[in-house]
Order: C-alpha cells, then sequence, then structure tokens
C-alpha cells in the first residue's frame, strides 16, 4: 500500500499526473465515516522477458488492456470473419439472473413473471431441440435442463460442442459495477486522468443494431460511464457471449445462433455505421 501510494504521489509531484484522487487505491469507511480498509490494485508483472517477442491469438482481446497487461507495445492485425447460417437476437429483455431467479422476498408478481419468462423459455427449447438433429449447446447464467449446457466464463477453449448445430445463449454475465471497477484500478492506476466513479453504478445507453439486410433495430445497454472500466465490461460480458457463440465453429459451417439478451456484441472501438461487425443478426425479435 505504501509503495502503491509513492508511485502516484511521485507521478504528481513531478507534473505527470494532476488529480486529486488514487487510482490504485480504493479507501473503504464504514458508516461513522471512519477507515476501514486501504487496497492498493497493481497488475501483476508478466513472466516475460522484454525482449521476447509475443504473438497473441484470440479473437476478442482488446489491445489497450493487453498492452498495459503485457508492458509492450501491441500492433494489432485484425480479421474480420462472418459467421455462416441464420443468427436471431431477442432484444428488449436482458434475461438476467435476477428476472430468472428473484431472491426470497420478492412480490408475487415477480414470482409470477419468472414461472411464466421460463414456461417461454422452455417451449423455445423444445423447439430447437426438435429442429437440430445433431444437437444443440444452451449457455447461461443458470441450470437449464437440456442435453447440453455450460455456463458463461467456462466456454473459452472448449471443442466439446463443434458439432452442435444450434447455439442459444440466456442472458450475460454482468459484473457488479464494483468488480470492473476494481479491475480498472489495476490496469490504469497510474493513468493521468482519474476514473470515473457513479455511485449508481451502471449507465444506460442506447444502441443501434443492424440486421444483415440493412434493417436496424433500438436496444438498451448498461455501460460504464469510465470508457476504460468499460473495456474491462465488454471483457467480461460480451466478449463471453461471442466465445461461446463461436464453440459450434460457425465461421466454418452452416449454424443458428439464437441470442436472447439484449447485448451490442460489436466491439468498442468498430464503427456503428457499418453493419457486417460484431454478430450481425438475420432478424431482431422481440420476446414476445
Amino acid at each position: 500500500v505504501i509503495s502503491a501510494i509513492l508511485d502516484e504521489v511521485c507521478l504528481f509531484a513531478s507534473g505527470v499526473i494532476d488529480r486529486s484522487v488514487f487510482n490504485g487505491l480504493s479507501i473503504e469507511k464504514d458508516d461513522k465515516g471512519q477507515l476501514r480498509s486501504v487496497t492498493a490494485h497493481r497488475l501483476a508483472r508478466p513472466a516475460i522477458k522484454p525482449a521476447v517477442p509475443v504473438l497473441v491469438l484470440d479473437g476478442t482481446a482488446d489491445s489497450v488492456l493487453m498492452a498495459r497487461a503485457l508492458r509492450r507495445r501491441v500492433i494489432v492485425s485484425r480479421i474480420d470473419l462472418q459467421r455462416q447460417g441464420e443468427v436471431v437476437h431477442c432484444i428488449g429483455r436482458g434475461f438476467s439472473n435476477a428476472s430468472l431467479a428473484p431472491s426470497p422476498g420478492y412480490p408475487a408478481p415477480a414470482v409470477a413473471e419468472r414461472d411464466q419468462l421460463w414456461q417461454g423459455l422452455e417451449t423455445v427449447l423444445r423447439r430447437e431441440v426438435a429442429a437440430a438433429p445433431t444437437g444443440v449447446l444452451v449457455v447461461s447464467t443458470l441450470p437449464v435442463e437440456t442435453e447440453a449446457r455450460t455456463h458463461f466464463g467456462a466456454t473459452r477453449g472448449i471443442n466439446a460442442y463443434t458439432n452442435r448445430q444450434t447455439v442459444i445463449l440466456i442472458g450475460r454475465k454482468q459484473p457488479p459495477a464494483s468488480a470492473v471497477e476494481a479491475a480498472a484500478r489495476s490496469f490504469f492506476a497510474l493513468d493521468p486522468q482519474p476514473i470515473e466513479w457513479d455511485e449508481k453504478g451502471y449507465s444506460v445507453r442506447h444502441k443501434t443494431l443492424w440486421e444483415k439486410g440493412g434493417k436496424t433495430s433500438s436496444t438498451v445497454v448498461q455501460v460504464h460511464p469510465d470508457p476504460r472500466a468499460n473495456r474491462i465490461l465488454w471483457q467480461m460480458r460480451e466478449a463471453e457471449v461471442i466465445q461461446a457463440i463461436d464453440r459450434v465453429r460457425a465461421v466454418r459451417f452452416q449454424r443458428r445462433i439464437v441470442i436472447l439478451n439484449s447485448l451490442d456484441l460489436r466491439r468498442l472501438d468498430d464503427d456503428p455505421t457499418n453493419p457486417d461487425l460484431g454478430v450481425p443478426a438475420d432478424r431482431h425479435l422481440s420476446w414476445s
């Protein structure tokens, strides 16, 4: 902690940074305003010598975060590949854990809505399984009764589902804003600009989504107010959805992709007017 304090104080004294708050330190107080804890946030140093070249092959890597983690300049070569088959994207509903499994004590209307939502999901799953002779992969945050299911965050590098004809994504893995901010403090501890926080956590942003035929739809996505922290959120949320989609290898084979969340799967640096980036849908549908 003392080392982290000295790092930022020395940069401030030398004029490199000009901010009145610490980026790489979080200070927690109790209800009476008394100091409870001080935490220093830092990235681990890679066990790779600076002179050793590094080749990173990652379909969802963020070059800014990668450069910070490896502590070196990153040269990016990018190939945008289109997935084959049909993409159906249900927007207007997030399929969050709160809606799929409300906490004990929730009012009866919330429980009734949950039950109705699960009935709808079961209908969709039965229909998709019946139409996919080689099987369906379901990726979700909660248990779903189906032949092949896995969780967001547990799909990277898995080749067991290559032959599945259909992949269904239910919901998304969205960590609390505090977890994103803790990671942001580590990556951007010594940045000249202070990291922006919002006591309310995430804010809401309207996004325009493109269909393959050029038609547009609108969706609402929760984002972090600081663009640097938003890069980390994208890695935890959108990147995991894309990684899960690609378990069925739709880049090489005709597949059916059903996305049940309201996310915009384009990269944060993508041209918002380019309809071919991200995972463009053949159709955007409402849940009903």
